[in-house]
C-alpha cells in the first residue's frame, strides 16, 4: 500500500507544487496589498527611524502586541476554510 501511495504522490507531484505556489502567491499577494494600505494610513517608517534599537528595547518594541495571525495579516476572516477547501479536491 505504501508503494501505490509513493507512485501516486510522485505523479501527483506537479498539480500538488503549481497548486502549492498559486496558494502561496495568493496569501502573500493579499497579505502586500493589506500592508500597503496599512502603510497609507499610518507610516511606520518614520517611528522606526526615530526609535532606539537594542537588544535591551526589542523585546518590548511589540508593546506586549502579540505577532499578528495570518488571518489578520491577510484580512480574510475564513481563511482556514478557504485554505481547507482549495486543499480538498
Amino acid at each position: 500500500m505504501v508503494a501505490m501511495d509513493r507512485i501516486y504522490l510522485i505523479n501527483s507531484w506537479p498539480f500538488l507544487l503549481r497548486h502549492l505556489r498559486l496558494t502561496i502567491q495568493s496569501l502573500q499577494s493579499t497579505a502586500l496589498k493589506v500592508f500597503d494600505s496599512e502603510q497609507c494610513v499610518c507610516p511606520q517608517r518614520a517611528v522606526r527611524m526615530n526609535s532606539v534599537f537594542s537588544p535591551a528595547v526589542f523585546p518590548h518594541q511589540r508593546s506586549g502586541n502579540a505577532a499578528r495571525s495570518l488571518p489578520s495579516l491577510t484580512q480574510h476572516t475564513n481563511l482556514w476554510a478557504s485554505l481547507h477547501s482549495s486543499f480538498s479536491w
